[in-house]
């Protein structure tokens, strides 16, 4: 794994606390440990950022993502600054409802 910055660095020990958190469900830890590996791997750092963020839109939409890791996709979608564009209400909607 390439040296990281600050804020990378900061994302990675959310990713490795929301992994030992036991109030998250097995499916959102594999997801994060799967981004885990990959990211100590190496390639391109937000490349898995983006493809962890899409691995926990399915538990944000269906509302079986834990408080933490709701709260963990939110950073993730800010800090990527994603245009949702056409449809965008229903998932803003839900965000706001958690």
């Amino acid at each position: 794994m390439k040296t990281l910055n600050s804020h990378q660095q900061e994302l990675m020990n959310r990713i490795y606390d929301l992994i030992l958190d036991k109030n998250i469900s097995d499916k959102e830890r594999d997801i994060l440990r799967q981004a885990k590996v990959a990211i100590e791997k190496g390639g391109m750092f937000e490349s898995h950022l983006i493809n962890l963020r899409n691995q926990l839109l399915p538990l944000v939409v269906s509302q079986q993502i834990s408080k933490r890791g709701l709260e963990f996709y939110k950073i993730l979608r800010a800090d990527r600054k994603i245009s949702l564009g056409v449809g965008d209400s229903l998932l803003v909607g839900i965000l706001r409802n958690q």
